[in-house]
């Protein structure tokens, strides 16, 4: 059993903000990673205290893929495999554990995260300071990077 958090969209605002959204691929990982530890542990609370299954809890780990992670019980971990039974039940007995309290809990912090991230990474673009150029003739002009790297060539 698998508790995940879709990153799709998150995968398509930083392609569609170009050269500014590769910039926040390593914040949006760093958020998206933090994230899933919070619920890792969250979902290790939550999952503490059942009787007969005391080892649980240690069995629930997190897997980060790109800007996405895998969040659960590790079946190859001791009682690992209970986790479908402890949060779905079975025929004969009840869910004994809400597999999702913790993602619900966590949603809110990385939800504010990930616009913090936003909000940096846009300021840092539009707050750029002016550069300066001076020519080979000794006139000194106001340039963006881009101008300079053309005017340049690769000369500086």
């Amino acid at each position: 059993m698998d508790v995940s958090m879709d990153a799709s969209q998150v995968d398509r605002l930083a392609a569609s903000l170009g050269g500014v959204g590769w910039g926040m691929v390593p914040a949006v990982r760093a958020v998206v990673e933090r994230g899933a530890l919070n619920v890792k542990n969250g979902m290790a609370r939550d999952a503490q205290g059942i009787g007969h299954a005391p080892a649980f809890p240690s069995s629930i780990t997190y897997d980060m893929r790109g800007l996405s992670a895998e969040i659960g019980p590790d079946k190859t971990r001791r009682q690992g495999a209970l986790g479908n039974i402890l949060a779905f039940g079975t025929s004969k007995n009840a869910p004994v554990w809400n597999h999702l309290a913790a993602l619900e809990r966590e949603a809110p912090r990385f939800e504010q995260a990930l616009v913090d991230v936003g909000r940096g990474i846009l300021a840092e673009a539009v707050e750029e300071t002016p550069l300066t150029y001076t020519t080979r003739a000794g006139v000194t002009r106001a340039a963006t990077q881009a101008q300079i790297n053309n005017w340049t060539r690769g000369y500086r």
